[in-house]
């Protein structure tokens, strides 16, 4: 079976332990990381790239940062790797309803889903082995 590495960016630390709590259980902790900060995420994935290693097949992106929020990610993230290899996929997880954030984030060709916090407790686990979640 062919698992799906996934990428989670969201400045609560309580949902990424949460989360990474969740897929060590299931025994695909190589599959999932963190990162708590957007910027420090591009990096990863730059090092990915230049590396020539397996970029996220998904990443859940919160819209709501400090520092770099999801939007400022996404348009760094098609600046940067739009013209790769990168076949990666975004999926925001956010605690805003507005339709005007849903509707400029589906404006984007790689952001293919938009759920509202919290997570299903298998979400991520059902993403990463590739099932119906």
């Amino acid at each position: 079976m062919e698992f799906n590495k996934t990428l989670m960016i969201d400045d609560d630390s309580f949902l990424l332990e949460l989360h990474q709590m969740l897929i060590d259980m299931a025994g695909l902790k190589e599959y999932f990381t963190t990162e708590s900060e957007a910027r420090s995420a591009l990096e990863h994935l730059s090092y990915i790239h230049k590396n020539n290693q397996e970029a996220p097949k998904y990443i859940l992106l919160d819209l709501n940062m400090p520092v770099m929020d999801g939007f400022e990610f996404i348009n760094q993230f098609q600046e940067r790797f739009a013209n790769t290899s990168f076949s990666t996929k975004i999926i925001i997880v956010t605690s805003s309803t507005r339709y005007s954030d849903f509707k400029k984030a589906m404006d984007y060709p790689f952001v293919v889903d938009y759920k509202t916090k919290p997570l299903p407790e298998k979400f991520v686990e059902n993403l990463i082995m590739g099932t119906d979640s």
